[in-house]
């Protein structure tokens, strides 16, 4: 379900990338930002994991 949502969450990671670093620096935002999308796709990657085949197939 977030993969749906790949491209809104890397707008919202560069919006909180861009307010948490101090400087108007693009490689300052993009070195929070990368950390961030990884956790994203490490959360995305452990999901599909974790969840059991059977609710793959109630979804469909």
């Amino acid at each position: 379900m977030f993969a749906r949502y790949r491209r809104y969450a890397i707008l919202i990671i560069a919006i909180v990338a861009a307010v948490l670093t101090p400087t108007p620096d693009v490689v300052n935002m993009s070195l929070m930002a990368l950390p961030l999308y990884l956790l994203y796709e490490a959360g995305i990657l452990i999901a599909r994991i974790t969840t059991p085949a059977s609710s793959h197939l109630d979804n469909i």
